[in-house]
């Protein structure tokens, strides 16, 4: 496993292989997701061997409409810069918001763990 990918959100982000985990920490906002998505597409697009992203939902235990709109759209510019996109550790309440929302996330894996989707990515 490297470090953390940037000192920002550190603890948040960080490599394994060629894919960069994006821990979301709980009850997060709009600003640090802002925070955490300028770090994202910085070392996706500056590092050619990144080739997916896995956002891991497993601190999450609530999140509302607003939010799950800012992470669509984290996601949006993610897949622009060409990563691909997994999500893991998504509980019950917020698999039921996801599909109640009619939000359709533009992710190309779901799984139980990081590791998990990260095979289910390659």
């Amino acid at each position: 496993m490297n470090p953390p990918a940037a000192s920002l959100t550190a603890g948040s982000l960080f490599s394994i292989r060629r894919t960069l985990i994006a821990k979301l920490p709980n009850n997060f906002d709009s600003q640090l997701l802002q925070a955490i998505s300028s770090e994202i597409l910085q070392t996706v697009s500056t590092n050619k061997e990144i080739n997916s992203v896995v956002f891991d939902l497993s601190n999450i235990t609530t999140i509302d409409r607003f939010d799950l709109d800012a992470l669509h759209d984290v996601m949006k510019a993610v897949k622009l810069v060409g990563a691909r996109i997994g999500l893991c550790s998504i509980g019950p309440g917020i698999a039921a918001l996801i599909v109640n929302s009619g939000i359709h996330l533009p992710h190309q894996a779901a799984g139980h763990d990081i590791q998990d989707t990260m095979d289910l990515l390659h």
